[in-house]
């Protein structure tokens, strides 16, 4: 920068080649940043150093009406939007904002304006304050940043795997866990504070609050709504022993909204374990999370084999089947292990020689959804239990 004023002949420039600490002395003028962190946190940081009349100028993308409008709510008296200048890049599609906010002649708002976390402005989380669920408040406005790549690797199977953990979405479905499973529950991530639910008691949970342009790329339900990263233990294996009474349910299903649907259905009926087979979708998958909510951890989750390595000897096994015997006619047994076959292969062949049972049905219909022939079954054994 020294280079480039003495090429230009410009006179009387310092440059300060340092960090600005809490304190300056020499008054700037204006302050320019691109994609730093959200309008709001970057106002209250550069107020100290701000001569009044100072300009606070802002190189965005095009979605940042939200920021602009909790600046305005919670740095009122502080600053005053001068200028939104939508622009695209001269030779290219990509769409701008130069957001330019004045700094007035006033002191800053108190302190709790600006939502330290597990305070709320002006008693309202909704537009910048943080729940007693909050600790730390981290924000990430990078792509490229480590800890927003790690949690996009949790959209997968592989990056749940490795990282034991997962994300819940859902309002009501991530309060339950709050509530229910505080042990469960290792952080939320958000983009809007006012979409964070108040829990039952005061978490201190690390927050991690996203540009809104990459929040919507974790938030694959587009729910609108904070997402819940929860904790995810190794599943045990399961033992064919018969030391369990009930029904013990075995899904190989591969489609992760079946997984999770049959999953609320085994908590709802009362299963006192699931088992879930190799081919298996994950259950801690987005898509299965999505259909189990708060579920998947009222059931005790077990690892078992393939479908083409399932052997049960300790107890009965009774499979579900279009080929089977009439279900509403079947006295179950106290002890029992439930296998529905795949969506489309159904059973392996050897499997077959167990007791079968179907689900009547209208002429013309082949078969149901596997996991709503599981749920039926479920109700069936319970209503006779």
């Amino acid at each position: 920068m020294e280079d480039t004023c003495e090429l230009l002949g410009l006179e009387g420039i310092e440059v300060y080649p340092h960090k600005i600490p809490g304190s300056f002395d020499t008054p700037v003028g204006g302050v320019i940043t691109r994609a730093l962190e959200v309008i709001p946190r970057t106002l209250e940081r550069v107020f100290p150093l701000l001569a009044p009349g100072g300009k606070a100028v802002f190189m965005k993308g095009p979605h940042c009406d939200e920021e602009i409008e909790e600046a305005g709510v919670l740095l009122k008296g502080a600053y005053e939007l001068e200028k939104d200048v939508s622009y695209s890049l001269p030779g290219t599609p990509h769409k701008r904002r130069l957001i330019v906010f004045n700094r007035l002649d006033q002191g800053f708002p108190s302190a709790d304006m600006v939502a330290p976390a597990g305070k709320s402005p002006a008693g309202s989380p909704q537009k910048g304050g943080y729940p007693s669920v909050c600790g730390q408040i981290k924000e990430i406005v990078s792509p490229n940043n480590p800890k927003f790549k790690a949690f996009m690797k949790l959209l997968k199977t592989r990056g749940i795997r490795k990282q034991g953990r997962a994300f819940l979405s859902g309002g009501r479905q991530v309060r339950e866990v709050l509530d229910s499973f505080p042990g469960k529950c290792r952080g939320i991530v958000f983009s809007d504070p006012g979409t964070i639910p108040e829990a039952a008691g005061p978490l201190r949970l690390p927050c991690y609050r996203l540009h809104p342009d990459l929040f919507r790329q974790l938030d694959i339900h587009d729910t609108g709504k904070a997402l819940l990263q929860i904790m995810v233990a190794p599943f045990d294996a399961w033992k064919d022993d018969g030391t369990v009474s009930g029904c013990t349910l075995i899904i190989p299903f591969q489609d992760p909204r079946n997984v999770g649907a049959v999953i609320r259905s085994a908590a709802a009926f009362g299963v006192s374990r699931v088992v879930v087979l190799k081919e298996a979708a994950h259950p801690f998958h987005p898509a299965s999370l999505r259909a189990a909510g708060s579920t998947i951890f009222r059931t005790k989750l077990l690892k078992g084999p393939s479908l083409q390595e399932l052997e049960v000897n300790g107890v009965p096994l009774i499979t579900l089947s279009p080929e089977g015997d009439d279900l509403a006619s079947f006295r179950f047994p106290e002890t029992f292990c439930l296998a529905p076959g795949l969506e489309g292969p159904g059973l392996p062949d050897r499997l077959k020689k167990a007791v079968c049972l179907s689900i009547p049905m209208a002429p013309g219909v082949e078969s149901l959804n596997a996991a709503t022939a599981t749920g039926i079954a479920l109700y069936a054994w319970k209503s006779r239990a």
